[in-house]
């Protein structure tokens, strides 16, 4: 009775990154900062359909009739509604940017990177509790409501990844020179390994092949006596 002979290899397999979270929220908040750039310009842009602007004919004859309204930043105080639409607007399309910036750094393991994307949320926070109070007090639309709920619950689900992830980089910082080329770095060689690494076309191959083939020779010539080397 022969006995199977037990496989005794280990298995080994790359560990995963400490920072594996952080990556994964990195890639969310870039999605998210995108939708929220793009969706607030989209808003700003029908702005007309809920505050029609006045056209050149009637503001001239405002003017000449002495009945042109003066507005100022002081008359937000009386319209909390307009003020909370306009803090809303204007912070949701900064604040977009940030968070695909900040995400970005986060997937690329960049330091201070979830520092960022801590600190915009928690501004994000402020801005939708300061806007949500103006426009519920101010009697704002449904369809103003509606987008402020959306971005909140957005914020609010999003906010303990985001925590997570600054201290998951705190406790495993990224090395300081992670993405930094030594003096020595030879360009070319790395771009021929990214070409060796890379399917050959047929061509490709067929050249390689002549070469080889070519420099097989001339070491058959060199061992022969036929031809010295340098």
């Amino acid at each position: 009775m022969t006995e199977t002979p037990r496989n005794t290899s280990t298995d080994v397999s790359t560990p995963p990154s400490p920072r594996a979270m952080t990556r994964g929220t990195g890639l969310l908040l870039q999605t998210m900062g995108f939708v929220l750039f793009v969706s607030t310009c989209c808003i700003c842009a029908l702005a007309g359909r809920w505050d029609p602007v006045l056209s050149r004919e009637v503001v001239l004859e405002q003017q000449r009739d002495g009945t042109a309204f003066d507005w100022s930043l002081a008359d937000l105080a009386s319209q909390p509604d307009r003020a909370g639409m306009m803090l809303l607007a204007m912070f949701m399309t900064v604040g977009g940017l940030a968070f695909l910036v900040f995400g970005l750094g986060m997937q690329s393991e960049k330091r201070g990177s979830a520092t960022g994307a801590a600190l915009t949320t928690a501004l994000a926070i402020l801005i939708l509790v300061v806007s949500g109070t103006g426009l519920w007090i101010g009697g704002a639309t449904w369809a103003a409501l509606a987008w402020h709920a959306v971005l909140t619950v957005v914020v609010l689900a999003v906010a303990p990844l985001v925590v997570a992830s600054w201290r998951q980089m705190a406790n495993n910082p990224p090395d300081p020179d992670l993405y930094d080329v030594p003096a020595d770095f030879d360009i070319d060689a790395y771009k021929r390994q990214l070409r060796e690494q890379a399917p050959l076309t047929p061509k490709q191959a067929a050249d390689r092949r002549a070469t080889l083939e070519t420099e097989i020779e001339r070491l058959r010539r060199i061992e022969a006596g036929q031809e010295h080397g340098p």
